[in-house]
């Protein structure tokens, strides 16, 4: 037969008393760590240097964690607008280096560091307007923005300024960002 004892209704250590011919096979079933919910908002640098208008990202993004030892953790996807533009991550504690990635994103790597508690973090500044996709942004950048002006179907990947269309101000964020190296600010979520 097999006994067992629920550790949150019996006090630790355990007494068993055995009589007879009986052998004792002791196994502990470990419970695996909790999780906890990190949550962060990813919104449109305007500057190179990681200013923002605080309004939300448009598009698919990818998020993909890893431990301390570089291993991938947790790989998730999430469709962002400028009005929901979250992201939700279940970790147990430890710390863990996340990179952020999407179509038109210049690729984000950030800090987690997860205690005993649920983190809602910082608004992580993204340069999302790599429309060229050559991990640069400059000029021509900016001119994909104004052939989007024009096309039937608007991407609204190409608002920059969340105000739900897409115009000459959305190139104009471009240019500014183009102006100087991209140097954003490291960003730790704990």
């Amino acid at each position: 037969d097999k006994l067992t004892f629920d550790d949150t209704a019996t006090a630790f250590p355990y007494e068993l008393t055995v009589t007879g011919n009986t052998t004792i096979v002791p196994s502990v079933e470990s419970l695996a760590p909790s999780t906890h919910n990190v949550t962060a908002s990813l919104v449109v640098a305007t500057s190179s240097k990681g200013a923002t208008n605080n309004k939300g990202v448009n598009g698919t993004y990818k998020v993909t964690v890893y431990d301390s030892a570089n291993a991938p953790v947790l790989e998730k996807s999430f469709d962002l607008t400028a009005a929901a533009n979250e992201i939700s991550l279940d970790l147990a504690p430890g710390t863990y280096t996340a990179t952020i990635t999407s179509e038109f994103a210049i690729t984000r790597t950030v800090s987690i560091v997860v205690g005993d508690a649920d983190i809602a973090g910082p608004a992580i500044a993204m340069v999302v307007c790599d429309y060229n996709k050559d991990k640069g942004i400059s000029a021509t950048d900016a001119t994909l923005v104004y052939k989007e002006v024009t096309a039937s179907q608007k991407n609204l990947a190409f608002d920059l300024n969340g105000d739900g269309g897409i115009s000459g101000t959305d190139a104009t964020t471009v240019y500014a960002i183009a102006s100087s190296a991209i140097s954003l600010p490291a960003v730790t979520i704990k």
